[in-house]
């Protein structure tokens, strides 16, 4: 075997090499892109709920309470039951 013929094949398989890291960097990028769009994804909805959290609280605190009640009056049916529940 010439020298020449060494140093082509070493060539050769130092391209290979490369071509094949090059290969699989290009596959880490590739699922890295996908994995950075999923958080923006994700971030973008989490923001989204916070801005409906916020109308909600805003929501409640302008909503009107409810009326109180007042009690019976003594001649009223309620009563009548009250005192008949109480013997």
């Amino acid at each position: 075997m010439n020298v020449w013929t060494l140093v082509v094949i070493l060539i050769l398989a130092g391209m290979l090499v490369v071509w094949l890291a090059a290969r699989k960097v290009q596959k880490q990028k590739a699922e890295l892109d996908q994995k950075t769009a999923q958080i923006r994804k994700a971030a973008e909805q989490v923001e989204e709920v916070k801005i409906v959290q916020q109308e909600i609280n805003q929501v409640e605190t302008r909503a009107d309470k409810p009326a109180q009640i007042p009690p019976a009056a003594s001649g009223d049916s309620a009563s009548r039951l009250d005192r008949l529940n109480r013997l």
